[in-house]
């Protein structure tokens, strides 16, 4: 389920920018935010899901993982993304400030 919503966020994000939508921003955000928070335990479920092997150096699923972790730093964390969406919705800020 959370691979799907992760498909569809980050589909609506893709063609919005292409299309160069007004939305684009926002709607890049929202999957970051969505994606971010949702693939390290999707990643570590399929480390569960494929046993021994996903721990080793014979799969790839490693190099995902790090992907993720370093994705999340250098293109902004989810709660940097949901700050950038609290700010275009005209809030203060993500605690409600």
């Amino acid at each position: 389920m959370w691979t799907e919503a992760s498909l569809a966020s980050s589909t609506a994000a893709a063609r919005a920018a292409d299309a160069q939508s007004e939305e684009a921003y926002e709607l890049v955000s929202v999957a970051k935010s969505y994606i971010g928070d949702k693939a390290p335990a999707i990643l570590q479920d399929c480390v569960q899901l494929h046993g021994g092997i996903g721990v080793t150096w014979d799969h790839d699923l490693h190099l995902f993982i790090r992907r993720v972790v370093l994705d999340r730093s250098l293109f902004g964390t989810p709660f940097e993304h949901r700050e950038r969406i609290a700010q275009s919705l005209g809030s203060e800020d993500f605690n409600g400030n």
